[in-house]
């Protein structure tokens, strides 16, 4: 007996089971964290690329002749002028030379008061929380200061965990809470904070390194500021 190969196949035939969709609520869960992970990963790209340039420029500063306007030189330290408008210099970790890239014009470094404590405060733990308030305006700024510093302790292989000071609205259930009452022996919180009615500087309260920024773009600056000194920069 012959097979009809052009005879439907019986399991071709047979209904698909109709797909539920998303509740309200699932739905919304999963726009959160989609949004979450574009945030994160905005920030990782800001941070490649700004190694990309500090090593670019960085290294033909140090081979090439640089117009003296380019060049900037604070006490013991020199930087770069980058094409990106940000600041490159050198520094050493691991015996290693390597170069990086700061938001923060060193000329102006002075200008934000730093407790050295606080310094030895973020080198000696081998975790470190980096916390701020996810229901401000500029969320964005904060993401971006919080990764300025990130990016430092991962150089010193301390575990750094991005996290809130309180719930977002709506919740995400992927970001821990943590505050300055989270810190113990060999664990650091370092708390972002943006706050007209006080100056932008780096403190260290008990154990709890604040960091303190009239506006987002200055708490930056203290990010950097924070950033230069656990490197080895004391400006």
């Amino acid at each position: 007996m012959e097979t009809d190969n052009n005879a439907p196949n019986a399991a071709e035939n047979q209904p698909k089971p109709a797909q539920v969709p998303l509740s309200p609520h699932a739905l919304a869960k999963k726009r959160r964290k989609d949004l979450f992970n574009k945030i994160i990963s905005v920030a990782i790209l800001i941070f490649m690329v700004g190694w990309v340039f500090a090593a670019y420029y960085g290294v033909k500063g140090s081979d090439d002749t640089q117009d003296s306007e380019q060049t900037i030189t604070i006490g013991n330290y020199q930087f770069y002028l980058l094409a990106d408008s940000t600041f490159g210099t050198y520094f050493n970790v691991g015996g290693k030379k390597l170069p990086i890239a700061f938001r923060l014009d060193p000329r102006n470094a002075s200008t934000i008061s730093l407790d050295p404590s606080a310094v030895e405060q973020v080198l000696s733990a081998k975790k470190v929380y980096i916390t701020f308030d996810p229901n401000v305006e500029d969320k964005a700024r904060m993401a971006v200061a919080s990764a300025e510093i990130a990016r430092i302790t991962s150089l010193y292989n301390i575990e750094t965990v991005g996290a809130y000071i309180k719930d977002s609205d709506p919740p995400s259930e992927n970001v821990p809470i943590k505050t300055c009452d989270a810190g113990q022996q060999f664990i650091t919180v370092i708390e972002l904070d943006v706050n007209n009615l006080t100056d932008t500087n780096i403190k260290n309260e008990k154990g709890c390194v604040i960091v303190s920024g009239k506006t987002a773009d200055s708490l930056i600056d203290a990010a950097d500021k924070l950033g230069m000194n656990l490197i080895g920069i004391k400006l």
